[in-house]
């Protein structure tokens, strides 16, 4: 019997819902792209839910919620559980607190302090890829992390966003005006892709400055990861900036918008598989 998935990851800025399913032979069914919501907007991220689960067909159905920002998710949490026939809501967690833990090993100093982000997108890139892999995910905060060939956690690094380097820039001078990455609104005004390599005005300079630093980290710990791994591992990125970042980038072999919620299909199969 298939099993259908209500999928909802609260991230640091946006909410991602979608409805998933997983296989008969316990294998990874479809996964319809997200609707993306600003978690600003919390009576968004529940309509687009109740679509889902008006849509949701088996009696195995459940909804998976994962989360790095709780105040948003809590409530949105209680608000799903009091649609009517909507199926249980289990909570994916890494080593910390109450729920079902994401099912990789993670050799760290304090695997407990790891987000569940990481590690779900660590799950699915490693399901993936089935070797040594780099995910680098690139949203509010831009992570880049190592899983190895037997898909374990080895860490990373965390760093600035993109729109946190830019909102830091205008924060700390006197003249760099506030802006956001292209695509986005900052007083009802999106800044443009700069044109070349050399910034031509202040938000060209900011933002090619920004933009690749970002770059430049990755293809860093890239190289730094190689020598660990005795050979050079495969990227993925994922975030609400990846696109932006690394659509032309040589080195990055996969821009996945809804990884984690591939992680999240993964994380319930193996927990399915081991009951």
């Amino acid at each position: 019997m298939v099993t259908d998935l209500l999928l909802v990851s609260v991230g640091n800025s946006r909410t991602r819902i979608a409805h998933g399913r997983v296989k008969p032979d316990g294998t990874r069914g479809d996964l319809e792209p997200a609707v993306v919501v600003e978690n600003t907007d919390p009576d968004a991220a529940l309509a687009a839910a109740v679509r889902v689960i008006d849509r949701l067909e088996t009696e195995s159905a459940r909804i998976l919620l994962a989360s790095v920002t709780d105040p948003v998710a809590d409530p949105l949490a209680e608000r799903l559980a009091a649609v009517p026939a909507a199926p249980r809501l289990v909570r994916l967690v890494s080593a910390a607190g109450q729920g079902l833990k994401v099912p990789i090993v993670a050799e760290v100093e304090n695997p407990a302090a790891v987000g569940v982000d990481r590690l779900l997108t660590a799950l699915a890139a490693s399901d993936r890829t089935q070797g040594d892999c780099v995910v680098v995910d690139a949203g509010t905060a831009v992570t880049v992390d190592f899983v190895d060939r037997h898909g374990i956690f080895q860490g990373g690094v965390i760093a600035p966003g993109l729109g946190a380097m830019l909102r830091a820039m205008h924060q700390t001078t006197a003249k760099l005006p506030l802006l956001a990455p292209p695509g986005r609104l900052v007083d009802g005004h999106a800044a443009a892709a700069p044109r070349g390599p050399l910034g031509k005005n202040t938000s060209e300079a900011m933002l090619l400055g920004a933009s690749r630093a970002i770059v430049g980290l990755v293809h860093d710990r890239l190289n730094a990861y190689a020598e660990l791994a005795g050979g050079y591992p495969r990227i993925i990125a994922t975030g609400g900036d990846a696109g932006l970042l690394f659509e032309h980038d040589d080195l990055v072999e996969h821009i996945i918008p809804d990884l984690l919620l591939m992680g999240m299909q993964a994380a319930w199969i193996r927990a399915a598989a081991e009951a």
